[in-house]
């Protein structure tokens, strides 16, 4: 009778163990994943596209200045420097 008591307190020690081992696992595998991609990671994306549509914008802008400035020049040079 004393060898199932030990037998059973053995199970029970490896069911503990077992169930110890996941818990670990999971944490290790929640904790690899929020570290690669960080729990601001989306925001940061997004912060990012964001800014580089404004740069794109800005160019945008410059570049129609520009053209803008280009054809105000010629039109001047028609005219003779007057308005």
């Amino acid at each position: 009778m004393e060898d199932d008591k030990a037998e059973r307190g053995g199970t029970g020690r490896q069911l503990i163990g077992s169930l110890a081992a996941a818990a670990l696992i999971v944490a290790l595998a929640i904790w690899a994943v929020t570290a690669k991609l960080g729990p601001t990671s989306i925001a940061e994306r997004e912060g990012a596209e964001e800014r580089a549509e404004e740069a794109e914008e800005a160019k945008e802008e410059a570049r129609e200045d520009a053209e803008e400035a280009r054809e105000d020049s010629g039109r001047n040079r028609r005219r003779g420097g007057r308005n």
